[in-house]
């Protein structure tokens, strides 16, 4: 009985007659899902909505933080002193 387990972590191995052919089971599961193929539809459909969404929220997380960095190294004329403020080297034209 030994060789029926994983010789690390002595979990039971699938044996072959697991690989039979159910007709019980394939049963069972065709009144679970009537047509496969509408079903295989359905989850592309479902994926690639999810897929669209994160990506969405990538972008507007992307610009976010764009928009952060943009307003931390803003250029702001209160920061320096006065007469470095009318000098004319504005970096900004």
């Amino acid at each position: 009985s030994r060789n029926k387990e994983c010789p690390t972590c002595r979990k039971k191995l699938v044996s072959k007659r697991s690989l039979r052919p159910d007709p019980n089971f394939d049963a069972l599961i065709s009144k679970i899902y009537p047509s496969r193929d509408e079903y295989e539809a359905h989850q592309d459909r479902v994926l690639a909505k999810l897929s669209r969404l994160h990506n969405q929220q990538a972008l507007s997380s992307s610009i976010e933080e764009g928009l952060k960095m943009q307003a931390m190294h803003r250029w702001d004329p209160a920061a320096f002193p006065s007469g470095m403020a009318g000098s004319g080297a504005d970096p900004m034209g």
